[in-house]
């Protein structure tokens, strides 16, 4: 325990003082990384942001994490396994860990949103993504798959499972425990109940619920803070 807490209060000083860190008006506390060598080409880019309770590991070259315009990544962490990627929070608050692996890949997490905790993403391919729109809100224990991690073959070998992007629109609200399957997007300020798992597109403006989700009232939204009714 006393190691692996001066592992964080060692590299929360020496990524100040890293060149494959960008740090412009960044608060960074306690946070642990591993990204290789500067020949690799990775880059942390920190800027008017805060970057803290977190670990940040990368195997590759030529990635990329942006953190930008008042975003908070805490307690969570980012795995990244291969060259080209790139991983951008963008003025959210997110509590994210993320493992990504493959080649050129890419996560972006829009303006605005708030992302509690325990909340995992997973994407692997070539090419793949995850958008995460403006304005939305996660609650805990929220998974995303971009991929089925395994690859499934039929008996000539052929591929049956291929990685898919998940798109999730502006002003979005999943409740606890939900889950976005891989080749999913979720339209515009929809709401999916808690627990629900979504393997099917939703579209905008609607309430979606259960296992597989399905749209139980269209020609909705909702509201950010806590209802009085």
């Amino acid at each position: 325990m006393v190691r692996k807490y001066f592992h964080y209060l060692t590299d929360t000083i020496t990524c100040r003082f890293n060149r494959q860190f960008s740090l412009k008006k960044a608060n960074m506390k306690w946070i642990a990384y591993n990204i290789g060598d500067p020949q690799d080409n990775n880059c942390i880019k920190v800027e008017n942001s805060t970057v803290t309770h977190t670990s940040i590991n990368i195997t590759g070259k030529n990635n990329r994490i942006i953190v930008r315009n008042g975003a908070k990544m805490f307690f969570g962490g980012i795995k990244i396994i291969g060259n080209d990627n790139e991983v951008v929070y963008d003025g959210c608050k997110a509590m994210i860990n993320v493992f990504m692996k493959g080649n050129g890949c890419k996560i972006t997490v829009g303006r605005g949103s708030l992302i509690d905790e325990s909340t995992s993403i997973v994407l692997m391919g070539q090419g793949n993504r995850v958008e995460i729109g403006e304005e939305c809100m996660f609650a805990e224990k929220v998974e995303i798959w971009a991929s089925d991690t395994h690859l499934i073959t039929d008996l000539q070998g052929n591929p049956l499972n291929p990685s898919k992007p998940v798109v999730i629109g502006k002003h979005v609200w999943l409740g606890k425990g939900v889950n976005v399957m891989k080749g999913v997007t979720i339209g515009e300020h929809t709401t999916v109940g808690l627990g629900s798992i979504v393997t099917k597109d939703l579209p905008p403006h609607c309430i979606a619920a259960g296992s597989p989700a399905k749209v139980v009232r269209t020609g909705t939204d909702w509201h950010l803070g806590h209802t009085n009714i």
